[in-house]
């Protein structure tokens, strides 16, 4: 990389770091369980990365039971990040009402996970 790109990209880190990204740290997501949304604090942060691990093939359905009537309650990209394939039914979803244009499902090998996570979050700080 040469300097004047690296000093483009270092001027953009200080801009990101200098904005407020609090914009969407009101929004929450409402689970529909009271005693988790007490927990947390009226719901699922917006703007904010949440990780579910599933440690068994049989949790899958219930732990999306819980996780596809939040996401359907915000009109932000979703991305869906797994090292198995996603296995979503698209009229599933579009009974849930989220619309698949903005659900992004990305399967990839484990030790790529966490360095998209971040490219993803990056992203998103660079769009708002």
């Amino acid at each position: 990389m040469d300097n004047t790109a690296l000093d483009t990209l270092r001027r953009r880190i200080r801009q990101i770091e200098r904005c407020d990204h609090t914009d969407h740290a009101h929004l929450r997501l409402e689970t529909g369980y009271d005693p988790i949304d007490h927990h947390l604090n009226g719901g699922l942060a917006g703007g904010a990365l949440h990780e579910f691990l599933i440690a068994s093939p049989l949790e899958r359905g219930s732990t999306l039971a819980f996780l596809l009537p939040c996401l359907a309650q915000s009109d932000r990209p979703v991305f869906w990040l797994s090292t198995r394939p996603s296995q979503l039914f698209g009229a599933g979803l579009d009974a849930l009402g989220i619309a698949r244009r903005r659900l992004f499902c990305l399967e990839l090998v484990p030790d790529r996970l966490l360095p998209v996570a971040e490219d993803i979050l990056l992203l998103i700080f660079i769009e708002n």
